[in-house]
C-alpha cells in the first residue's frame, strides 16, 4: 500500500477513488440496505401472519364446541388464506374430527383429503391418511381403506406401520376375515410393544377374537 507523505496527497488519493468508484460504491450500498428493509418488512409480515393465523385457530378450537357450522366457515378461510400454515393444517383436522362426531362423514373426508393434497409435512400427512381409512371403514369402504393404507409408504415408520395395522385389522374384522384382522393386530402388537396403553388394547382386540373362535 502506497505510504503518503502529506495529508494533501491522501486527500487527493481519496478524491480520486471517489471519482471512480463512489458510483458503484454508493449503488451496492443503497441496494445492500433495500435488501436489509426488504428482508425485515417480510420477516415482520411473516410472523404478523403467524399470530394471527394462531389467533384464528384458537377462536375455531373455540367455536367449534357450540357451533361447528361457524367453525368451518372461519378454518374455510384460514385454510384459503394461509394454505401451508400448521394452524391450516390443524384446523382441517379439528374441523374432520368435529364432522365425525356429528355424522357428516363426507364432509370429515373432504377435510382429510384436504390436509393429505395439501401439506408437506409427513407427520400430518400420515396422521391424516390413519383418519382417513377409518372414516372410509365407518362409509362401508374397507377396501379404499386398505388401499389407502397400502399406497402410502411412509406409514412403514415403526410407530405408524403400528397404527396402520391396527386399522388394517379393524378393517379386515368388519369385512369378517378374522383371520387376517388376527394377524393385522398381533403385528400392531410387536411394533408397538413399548406403548403400554395401545398395547393392552390391542390384546383386548385379540382375546375378543379369540373368544369369537
Amino acid at each position: 500500500m502506497e505510504i503518503y507523505q502529506t495529508e494533501n496527497e491522501q486527500e487527493e488519493s481519496l478524491r480520486r477513488w471517489w471519482e471512480a468508484n463512489g458510483k458503484s460504491f454508493l449503488i451496492i450500498t443503497l441496494l445492500l440496505l433495500a435488501a436489509v428493509i426488504g428482508w425485515q418488512q417480510w420477516d415482520a409480515h411473516q410472523k404478523g401472519q403467524a399470530a394471527a393465523a394462531s389467533q384464528l385457530y384458537e377462536t375455531i378450537n373455540q367455536v367449534v364446541v357450540t357451533d361447528i357450522t361457524q367453525a368451518v366457515e372461519l378454518g374455510r378461510g384460514l385454510m384459503a388464506q394461509q394454505p401451508n400454515s400448521h394452524y391450516a393444517t390443524l384446523t382441517a383436522l379439528l374441523l374432520a374430527k368435529a364432522e365425525v362426531e356429528r355424522g357428516d362423514l363426507k364432509a370429515a373426508e373432504a377435510q382429510l383429503q384436504w390436509v393429505i393434497n395439501q401439506n408437506s409435512d409427513p407427520a400430518f400427512v400420515r396422521l391424516a391418511t390413519l383418519r382417513m381409512a377409518r372414516v372410509l371403514l365407518a362409509q362401508g369402504r374397507g377396501n379404499e381403506g386398505l388401499l389407502l393404507l397400502d399406497q402410502d409408504k411412509t406409514l412403514d415408520t415403526e410407530t405408524f406401520a403400528g397404527l396402520a395395522n391396527e386399522v388394517r385389522g379393524d378393517i379386515h374384522l368388519a369385512q369378517g376375515d378374522k383371520a387376517q384382522a388376527r394377524d393385522a393386530y398381533r403385528k400392531a402388537q410387536e411394533t408397538l410393544a413399548n406403548t403400554s396403553g395401545k398395547s393392552r388394547e390391542l390384546q383386548l382386540k385379540l382375546d375378543d377374537l379369540a373368544v369369537a373362535n
